[in-house]
C-alpha cells in the first residue's frame, strides 16, 4: 500500500491552480507546495536572476570587513586567505584569490589551509604563527573561525587585523574579529542560510561595489555554486538564485578555471554534477592530505593536477569502504551498548573520512552517527544528523567533554582527548534517549503515467531547480507497473544495482535505473507494482535524455 501523494492531500489547491496558470497536472503540484499562485509569481520563481537577490550590504559588518580589507590592498600589505579543508572552504579561496590577484600583487596574497589531522578544524594556533612569520597583516578567514577565540586573539596580539566569513552556528561570544555571519545577532541581512563562500561572496560584492565598481563580481558565481550544492545548505531563496546563476555561466562555458569543466567531465552540468563528481574529488584532497591540491585545481590550468585528485578519490573511496565496515561490525555486535545512536571509535581510522562513514551508518540504522578516529592523545571526528533532529543543540548540551567542536544542525565535526570519549558517548546516547525527532519519509508529489515523460516536460522542470536541502527533486509514481520478460539486467559489480525494463498499464514501456536495490527485488517485482521514481538528466556523445531512476518499489 503506498502512501498519499501531496497531490491527493491537496487535490482542490492544485487543481484550482492548474486551471488559473494553465498548467498540467504536475507543475501545478510542484508550483503549489512552493506557495506559487499567480503567474507573476511563477515566472519570478521559474527565473532566478540577479535582481531577486537581497542586499548584501545588510550583511553586518560588511561595510568595516570590505573598508578594512581595500586599506591593506593601497597599502600593499600581504594578506593570508584561511579556508577550511572542505568543498566550500577550497571553493571560497578560489574566490577569494581570483578576486584579489586582479587588484593586487599575487606575491602579497598567500593561502593556508589547516591539516586535517595534526590541527583539526577551524582557525589554528599553527596557522596564526604562519601568519606572524610571514609578515601578514591581514587574514581573512572563510567557512571556519567561529569558536577560535584564542587563535583570533594571538593575531590580534600580534596586530594582524583578521576578517571572519562564516556560517556556522553562532554562540553568545564572537571572536574578536570583523565578524560576518547571517546568523549573528543584528544582521538585518534576511536570508540565514547561505554557504561559506556565498557569505564571502556577499561581502566582496559590496567591496567591489564600493572599491572597485568595474570589477563584476558575478564573473566568479561558479565558485558559490559548487559551495551551495557541495555543502548541502538549504537551496532556497538567495542559495538557489546564486546556485541558479552559476550553473548557467557554466553551461554558457563560462568557468573560472580552466580545470573546473575538467574536474566535472563529459556530464551535464547541473547541481548533481557537482555534488557526486566534482565535489568528491576536491574533498579528497582535504580529507586525506591537504587541500592546497584541491585550490591548485580551482584557480589553475594544470591538468595533471585533476588526474591527482582523481586518484585521491579513488583512495578515499576505497577508505571509507574499510572504516564503513569496521563501524558497521562494531553497531552490529551484541555487546554494542548504544541504543539511540550509532557511536563509534575506530583508533586506526584516518579523521578525513570520518563524516562519510558517519553519514553511511545513518542510512542503514536511521539513527544520528558519531565516528571518532585516532588512538594518540586526542580523538577527531564527525556528527551527522537523522531526520529533523537539530545535532548542534545535542551536542552543545555535551560540549564540556569536547576540546573542540563547530557545526550546524545536521553536522558537526569535533576533537576530544580519548580518556573522554566512553563518557561522551553515554552523555550523548542518554541525551538523544529524551529527545523526539522525525525521521525523513518518501515523499510523493503524484502519480503520472509514462506517456507524460517527453524531453519537453523533464526540460521543464529542470526550471523548479537547483534540486537539494529545501527545494526536493520531483518524486513521482506509477502504478500497475510490470517487468517485461528479461526486462532485469545487473549493473556493475556491486550486484545491487540494475536496469529494468518497465511497462505501464496502458503499455508503454521505459527502461529505469535501480541502483542499491533490496536482495529481494525479484520477489517484489515478481507482480505489479507501484515505481516511485525521479528523473536524472544524462548527457552521452552530446546528447541529452532521461534517465527514469527507481527510488521505491512498492507491491501492489
Amino acid at each position: 500500500m503506498r502512501s498519499k501523494s501531496y497531490y491527493e492531500s491537496n487535490k482542490v489547491g492544485v487543481d484550482t491552480l492548474s486551471q488559473a496558470l494553465g498548467v498540467n497536472i504536475p507543475y501545478a503540484c510542484l508550483m503549489h507546495q512552493r506557495n506559487i499562485k499567480t503567474p507573476e509569481e511563477a515566472k519570478h520563481y521559474l527565473n532566478p536572476s540577479k535582481d531577486q537577490l537581497r542586499d548584501f550590504s545588510l550583511l553586518k559588518n560588511s561595510h568595516k570587513a570590505a573598508d578594512c580589507l581595500e586599506r591593506h590592498i593601497q597599502s600593499n600589505h600581504r594578506i593570508m586567505l584561511y579556508g577550511d579543508y572542505d568543498v566550500d572552504g577550497t571553493s571560497s579561496i578560489a574566490l577569494l584569490y581570483q578576486a584579489l590577484r586582479l587588484v593586487l600583487s599575487e606575491d602579497l596574497i598567500t593561502t593556508y589551509f589547516p591539516d586535517r589531522r595534526e590541527e583539526g578544524y577551524g582557525i589554528s594556533v599553527r596557522g596564526i604563527e604562519h601568519a606572524i612569520k610571514n609578515n601578514i597583516s591581514l587574514v581573512i578567514a572563510v567557512d571556519c573561525g567561529t569558536k577560535d577565540f584564542d587563535s583570533v586573539q594571538l593575531a590580534r596580539d600580534h596586530s594582524i587585523n583578521v576578517i571572519i566569513c562564516d556560517h556556522h552556528e553562532v554562540g553568545e561570544e564572537i571572536p574578536n574579529a570583523i565578524y560576518i555571519n547571517p546568523k549573528q545577532n543584528d544582521c538585518e541581512y534576511p536570508f540565514k542560510s547561505l554557504s561559506g563562500c556565498g557569505v564571502l561572496f556577499g561581502m566582496l560584492h559590496h567591496w567591489a561595489k564600493t572599491h572597485h565598481p568595474m570589477l563584476d563580481i558575478f564573473r566568479f558565481v561558479d565558485y558559490v555554486a559548487i559551495s551551495i550544492t557541495c555543502d548541502m545548505v538549504a537551496l532556497e531563496e538567495d542559495n538557489r538564485v546564486l546556485a541558479n546563476l552559476g550553473l548557467e555561466a557554466m553551461k554558457q562555458g563560462n568557468f573560472s578555471a580552466p580545470n573546473i569543466p575538467r574536474l566535472i567531465g563529459d556530464r551535464y552540468i547541473d547541481e548533481d554534477s557537482l555534488t557526486f563528481y566534482l565535489g568528491p574529488k576536491i574533498n579528497a584532497a582535504g580529507r586525506l592530505q591537504r587541500a592546497d591540491m584541491a585550490l591548485e585545481a580551482l584557480i589553475g590550468d594544470d591538468a595533471s593536477l585533476v588526474d591527482q585528485l582523481d586518484r585521491e578519490n579513488t583512495r578515499r573511496r576505497s577508505l571509507t569502504q574499510s572504516m564503513t565496515k569496521e563501524a558497521l561490525a562494531q553497531i552490529h555486535s551484541p555487546q554494542y551498548p548504544y541504543l539511540n545512536a550509532s557511536l563509534v571509535w575506530l583508533p586506526q581510522g584516518h579523521s578525513g573520512v570520518a563524516g562519510l562513514v558517519a553519514s553511511r551508518l545513518v542510512e542503514v540504522a536511521q539513527k544520528p552517527a558519531i565516528v571518532l578516529c585516532g588512538e594518540d592523545k586526542e580523538a577527531t571526528g564527525s556528527a551527522r544528523s537523522a531526520g529533523d533532529l537539530d545535532l548542534y543543540n545535542l551536542i552543545q548540551e555535551n560540549e564540556h567533554h569536547l576540546l573542540r567542536w563547530g557545526g550546524h544542525h545536521a553536522a558537526a565535526g569535533m576533537s576530544l582527548k580519548k580518556e573522554s570519549i566512553e563518557a561522551f558517548f553515554l552523555s550523548m546516547n542518554n541525551s538523544l534517549g529524551n529527545t523526539s525527532y522525525e525521521l525523513a519519509k518518501t515523499r510523493l508529489d503524484c502519480a503520472i503515467s509514462f506517456t507524460l515523460l517527453s524531453s519537453t516536460f523533464c526540460q521543464n522542470l529542470l526550471r523548479f531547480g537547483p534540486f537539494g536541502v529545501g527545494n526536493p527533486s520531483p518524486t513521482f509514481c506509477t502504478e500497475g507497473v510490470t517487468v517485461k520478460t528479461k526486462g532485469i539486467r545487473s549493473l556493475g559489480s556491486s550486484g545491487n544495482h540494475y536496469r529494468l525494463t518497465l511497462i505501464d498499464p496502458l503499455g508503454n514501456q521505459r527502461d529505469a535505473l535501480y541502483f542499491n536495490a533490496p536482495s529481494n527485488l525479484e520477489e517484489i517485482i515478481n507482480g505489479p507494482f507501484c515505481l516511485v521514481f525521479g528523473l536524472r538528466p544524462n548527457l552521452w556523445k552530446g546528447i541529452l535524455s532521461w534517465d527514469i531512476v527507481a527510488e521505491d518499489i512498492w507491491p501492489e
